[in-house]
């Protein structure tokens, strides 16, 4: 690519610069795991990739994110986490990148996005719960193929029994409105289910590094 034929350091600050300054959450993602890629392959031989102003460059990524937009960011939340994972590992002893001395501070930031995942992850479980899919016997979606949640299976037949109340009182819907229906709510639990997978890949990835900073 036309970024690989450039000198490194100004590479870097290509880097730099797209990564704090794009809008976009998956733009920053990739743009981390190809300078993350470069540094792995560079670590040894170029010493513009090791350095304090890589591990700034990543706490300043994190700051310019908003939690209340972690789902949508998740691409560049895990890719910053991914890459202080690499330099936790790689650079502890020398400790060339300054990721020693900052490790309070990262451990800090990465509790509170851990907090705020699991937080997500109820809310959404709680929409799963909302939604009338067909789910079978186990507390299985039938029709997604997605990863399943199972609820309780009591909990399974207080939902049927209650949707068997509202289906009384309330007027029936045509065949054709109980497809858009059933149709968008599918639509809707897939999405769920993607963010929920997303999210406990981000879950795992924060768990490694706060094990990895308290050993």
């Amino acid at each position: 690519s036309i970024l690989d034929s450039l000198e490194a350091n100004f590479r870097f600050q290509m880097y730099e610069g797209i990564i704090l300054y794009c809008k976009s959450g998956k733009a920053k993602g990739i743009v981390l795991d190809k300078l993350r890629s470069d540094t792995v392959k560079l670590w040894n031989e170029n010493g513009v990739f090791r350095r304090p102003q890589l591990t700034k460059l990543l706490f300043d990524t994190l700051d310019n994110l908003k939690l209340e937009d972690l789902v949508v960011d998740i691409d560049a939340y895990c890719s910053c986490l991914i890459f202080f994972r690499f330099l936790l590992v790689r650079d502890s002893k020398n400790n060339e990148t300054g990721i020693a001395a900052q490790r309070a501070k990262l451990y800090g930031i990465t509790d509170v996005i851990r907090v705020s995942v699991n937080k997500l992850v109820f809310d959404l479980e709680q929409q799963i719960k909302q939604l009338d899919v067909d789910i079978d016997d186990e507390g299985n979606c039938t029709d997604s193929p997605f990863v399943q949640l199972r609820p309780p299976r009591q909990e399974v037949q207080s939902i049927i029994a209650e949707s068997a109340k509202l289906a009384i009182i309330n007027k029936p819907f045509s065949k054709q409105e109980k497809h858009q229906q059933d149709s968008q709510e599918m639509k809707q639990y897939e999405t769920i289910q993607k963010d929920l997978l997303n999210l406990h890949l981000l879950n795992d990835i924060c768990s490694q590094i706060l094990d990895h900073i308290q050993e």
